[in-house]
């Protein structure tokens, strides 16, 4: 099962990826659903019957961002890329 965010021409909304559609669930936060004690069942139970599913290539997939907090690394500067790729390219196999 999976769960998203999309962007549509009404706007965003959290839906269910049921094949080539999207399902659209009642509540728009992802946390509602991952955070339920049966997830898949509170997803089943949140299809909104009275809104038609929407063709997936009719919407943009968001990034499944909601409430949780978000970290991220990497390179900040090609100088130190550069440099770690030179320490890998060295590293001998083992």
């Amino acid at each position: 099962m999976q769960i998203c965010k999309i962007q549509s021409a009404t706007g965003t909304a959290t839906g269910w990826i049921d094949g080539n559609s999207v399902r659209l669930l009642k509540s728009n936060s992802l946390a509602d659903y991952l955070h339920a004690a049966a997830p898949v069942q509170a997803i089943q139970q949140a299809v909104d019957a009275g809104t038609a599913p929407v063709a997936l290539d009719q919407v943009q997939l968001l990034a499944p961002l909601d409430q949780q907090e978000v970290w991220a690394a990497g390179v900040t500067y090609l100088r130190s890329k550069v440099a770690r790729l030179q320490r890998s390219a060295l590293a001998p196999f083992t």
